[in-house]
């Protein structure tokens, strides 16, 4: 598994994610609890990024606006 900073990549991509969560996006910051956090980080970015997707669809918000808020996804031209 790559590497960077002594810490393992798919870990720091998670980082990056509750990174945007927390500072772009007040309500789903607010729908995660420690615990789902921590599990977040012991997930795959993809894994992770599923999740959020579930919780973002539960919460009736549309995924592709929250994902775009988050800067992961690209706004349609």
């Amino acid at each position: 598994m790559p590497e960077r900073d002594g810490a393992p990549e798919t870990e720091l991509e998670s980082v990056h994610l509750l990174q945007a969560i927390d500072s772009r996006d007040a309500w789903l910051a607010a729908e995660l609890d420690e615990g789902t956090r921590e599990l977040l980080l012991a997930l795959s970015f993809e894994e992770a990024l599923g999740y959020v997707c579930t919780v973002i669809a539960a919460g009736g918000h549309d995924i592709d606006e929250c994902l775009g808020t988050l800067g992961i996804l690209e706004p349609a031209a």
